[in-house]
């Protein structure tokens, strides 16, 4: 059998267990909901992400710079800001877009692994992809510098699993507003050997709180087993 591994699992067992306090309960029930696949409301956060990649994502390929300067503009504007607010928030997004256009966009990325008496499947989507660089297209209320994302695992597991080295986190910054005011340029040089180091060590980890937690059986059988049922799908 091969046990599924997302960067998203890895990540969120990461903050369960480097939470501050009054935020345990809760990371553990998203863990928790993570592993036996339960819906949950989508956050204001994470619908704002989503809305800003589509827009990126959407339009990045087929519109030339002024072309996407133009729809961002209505795109803002549709949404209720006005005035020179429309200006700030159509800066980041173009930069933003500029450095996507013309890459594959959502690319499956997968590869297996062995790990002690275990086979692992690691699968995720690369929001964007050229022959020698990965960009993923983050989202922040606040950004809290680049050393916030050299704890997250999709730099090592993607790169591993294409052979790709170079890796950019694109970190639009709404700064505690409603719009996009900066972009952050977060570049990583990635080691295959290192990506193996960090990805088993997290990975044990990971295994070893589901063994210890009880919820193992519920990871084999419906985290692990419904993405191979989707695949079988061909979903």
């Amino acid at each position: 059998m091969k046990y599924l591994i997302t960067s998203s699992l890895l990540d969120s067992y990461d903050w369960l267990i480097s939470c501050p306090k009054d935020w345990k309960d809760r990371a553990v029930q998203e863990f928790i909901a993570m592993i036996k696949r339960e819906e949950r409301p989508t956050s204001e956060a994470c619908q704002r992400g989503i809305d800003f990649e589509n827009l990126v994502c959407q339009n990045c390929n087929n519109l030339n710079d002024e072309q996407f300067k133009m729809y961002a503009r209505q795109w803002y504007e549709a949404r209720g800001v006005k005035g020179y607010d429309v200006d700030i928030a159509v800066y980041p997004t173009l930069k933003i877009a500029q450095k996507c256009r013309n890459g594959q966009q959502q690319v499956p990325v997968m590869k297996d692994v062995q790990f002690g008496d275990k086979e692992f499947h690691l699968f995720g989507y690369a929001d964007i992809m050229f022959p020698n660089k990965i960009i993923d297209i983050k989202t922040t209320g606040k950004y809290k510098g680049g050393y916030h994302y050299v704890k997250r695992s999709q730099h090592y597991m993607y790169s591993l699993c294409t052979g790709i080295n170079t890796f950019e986190y694109l970190v639009a910054d709404y700064k505690e507003s409603r719009i996009p005011r900066d972009v952050h340029e977060v570049e990583f040089e990635m080691r295959q050997e290192e990506n193996l180091w960090v990805l088993e060590k997290r990975i044990k980890d990971v295994m070893n709180y589901l063994e210890k937690s009880g919820l193992y059986k519920d990871y084999v059988e419906i985290f692990t087993a419904k993405h191979d049922d989707n695949k079988k799908k061909g979903a």
